[in-house]
């Protein structure tokens, strides 16, 4: 039961999300943030069909399919944000940079090696998001 309930749960979330994604290029904005936020939809997408069929996948294409999507959600909130100009400090930008080479480093991990670093390295990195995401926060925070 829960088997079939992950399948199915994954493939609507798959199909809700790229038409989501497919609904945004017909119109509205064209520039960097709204293109970046179309592809991380797309990049969702993919990631929950990935689990949807990881039965008959291979055990590590869901796991780069997640890292990919984060980097496409990482650079939606990158470009988002520096839109303001002058309004984002250096270590944000740091932090950035930081979280995206974690994700990278994941994605090699999980190639190469697998296993429990690469559940360790996945565990860095939602922390490295968390953290970047609470600067962002108070960024945004009336002064």
């Amino acid at each position: 039961m829960t088997g079939a309930l992950l399948l199915w749960g994954h493939a609507l979330a798959a199909l809700a999300y790229a038409l989501v994604a497919v609904a945004l290029l017909r119109g509205g904005d064209r520039g960097a943030p709204a293109a970046l936020f179309r592809a991380a939809l797309g990049a969702t997408a993919l990631w929950s069909a990935g689990v949807a069929m990881q039965i008959t996948l291979r055990p590590e294409v869901p796991s780069l399919l997640e890292a990919l999507r984060d980097l496409a959600w990482l650079a939606f909130v990158a470009a988002l944000i520096e839109r303001t100009p002058g309004a984002v400090p250096r270590s944000t930008r740091i932090l950035w940079i930081g979280v995206a080479a974690v994700i990278v480093v994941r994605i090699v991990v999980d190639m190469t090696i697998g296993g429990h670093l690469s559940l360790a390295v996945a565990m860095v990195s939602a922390i490295g998001f968390l953290v970047l995401i609470h600067n962002l926060y108070g960024l945004a925070a009336p002064s």
